[in-house]
């Protein structure tokens, strides 16, 4: 209250708190990421890029691939292997991931039912037969003798109930899929048809609508198919646990940009990032030029073993995921620095869905009366040019509050306070976002859960990376709240 009684515009509370991800609302076990990585082009370009083979990535908090997935086209395949070194606190996603590499290298592996098993309620028979033989394969093979030696129990387990589960003469039936879907993600969401709704064409919508309805991205009534044993089997621990979690959520905003999708159907453009995505990773995976390595863990300033770990593996780049939302900024700049390489430069990314909580003016509330029609007018504008200019095949639509019209405009003029709250006294930070604009930006997409999240990369010195025209400045914007004017 203190705070609030003499807050001005693009003031930060800087007394957090910062509470563990398990103490979250959000604390389920996820399936899949629900924001995509938004990494600028550059280091990923030939000219200047952030990875090299023979070299090693840290990926914290990846969840399914992290940010692996949309870094895979900078990968040669050829030379000594990229090694994706991935930790995270839950065994259900240590051991998701394993299964699927595992999937990946099994050379009759069809691309799609990869797919299905990462994202989808309903498997093909195909689908599940792969996923029996990669956990036959990490549970008994003789090639993953080394790594079940170096299993935790609690993944073994998981992989041990999942090939029980995938033997069993019983399978989960489609209705009992769908039910358990429904139960699991309709019951938390109640807008859900709000999604269907920002489509333009009538055939989008119902595409739109039945994915929201049964959990799946294919349907073809004509293939046999069974529901899915990591999403939809009745287990305490295990299956959909997340309110809300949806597959529409992991795919940048991209897919819906540029000419070349402005032809083809909504699901179909998820069909093809997903597979497109995955048939990349499948061949650095079949030829070596890929390795990946899941592990749990979990990371704090305190964690002595576990940055040591990381320190010894000399990262090109690291990502964070949204770490920075449960971890105070200067015990986060402590554990970045001390695991960035020594010897070249370490780019790191990482993203923040709770940044707006801490910047006040963020919400129109907390906006002068005499300037909130500005920020209305402003903040309808940026929606309605991303809806009718910038995205295809996506309409002018009703708001879920009145209140998200204005939060656009206002999250462009606080998040450099928060960049410079965030950063504090690290002055030897280089700083890039898409094109080097703010970092806020970005087109706004209606599939997301959040468009408030911001996404940036940095590097500290003396080995600062170059972003180059992908370099933004944040400390070159004050704030002053009796001239402010809305973009």
């Amino acid at each position: 209250m203190q705070f609030l009684s003499r807050a001005k515009f693009g003031d930060v509370y800087t007394a957090g708190p910062y509470h563990p991800y398990t103490d979250s609302f959000f604390r389920g076990e996820q399936q899949f990421r629900n924001t995509p990585p938004i990494l600028p082009k550059v280091i990923t370009s030939t000219e200047n890029p952030a990875i090299f083979n023979g070299r090693n990535v840290i990926e914290i908090g990846f969840v399914d691939f992290g940010m692996s997935i949309e870094i895979i086209d900078c990968i040669s395949t050829e030379g000594p292997p990229v090694v994706i070194h991935a930790f995270d606190e839950s065994a259900l996603c240590i051991a998701k991931s394993l299964v699927m590499i595992e999937m990946m290298k099994i050379p009759s592996t069809e691309k799609q039912s990869v797919v299905e098993v990462w994202v989808c309620t309903l498997w093909s028979l195909k689908t599940l037969k792969a996923f029996k033989t990669a956990l036959h394969r990490l549970l008994h093979g003789i090639e993953n003798e080394s790594a079940r030696n170096d299993m935790i129990p609690r993944v073994k387990a998981i992989l041990q109930l999942w090939y029980r589960a995938a033997t069993s003469k019983t399978q989960i039936s489609k209705y009992e899929a769908i039910v358990f879907w429904r139960e699991h993600h309709i019951k938390y969401w109640g807008t859900f048809y709000m999604h269907a709704v920002n489509l333009s064409d009538p055939g989008d919508r119902v595409d739109a609508l039945r994915y929201e309805m049964i959990g799946s991205i294919y349907e073809d009534p004509s293939i046999e198919v069974v529901g899915s044993i990591t999403m939809c089997l009745e287990e305490p621990s295990l299956s959909i646990k997340q309110p809300c979690e949806s597959c529409l959520e992991i795919a940048p905003t991209s897919i819906h940009m540029g000419s070349r999708c402005s032809d083809i159907p909504f699901i179909i453009r998820y069909h093809r990032y997903f597979e497109t995505r995955i048939e990349t990773y499948m061949k650095h995976i079949r030829s070596g030029s890929l390795i990946f390595k899941p592990s749990v863990a979990s990371i704090g300033v305190r964690n002595e073993s576990v940055l040591v770990g990381m320190e010894a593996l000399d990262p090109c780049m690291v990502g964070w995921s949204n770490v920075i939302d449960y971890i105070k900024p200067s015990d986060f700049h402590i554990m970045a620095r001390r695991i960035s390489s020594k010897t070249s430069p370490t780019v790191h990314y990482a993203h923040s869905c709770n940044w707006i909580n801490a910047v006040y003016g963020t919400d129109v509330i907390e906006i002068q009366e005499d300037k909130k029609a500005a920020v209305y007018e402003a903040g309808y504008e940026i929606y309605r040019q991303s809806r009718t200019h910038r995205l295809h095949g996506f309409c002018s639509t009703p708001f879920a509050h009145g209140r998200n019209i204005c939060q656009p405009v206002l999250l462009l003029k606080c998040i450099n306070p928060f960049l410079r709250f965030f950063f504090g006294n690290q002055s030897d930070v280089s700083f890039g976002s898409v094109d080097g604009k703010n970092p806020m930006s970005e087109v706004i997409n209606p599939f997301l859960r959040a468009n408030s999240a911001v996404h940036f990369v940095f590097s500290y010195g003396p080995l600062n990376y170059n972003f180059g025209a992908d370099s933004y400045d944040f400390m070159s914007d004050p704030i002053d709240d009796s001239t402010m004017t809305f973009y």
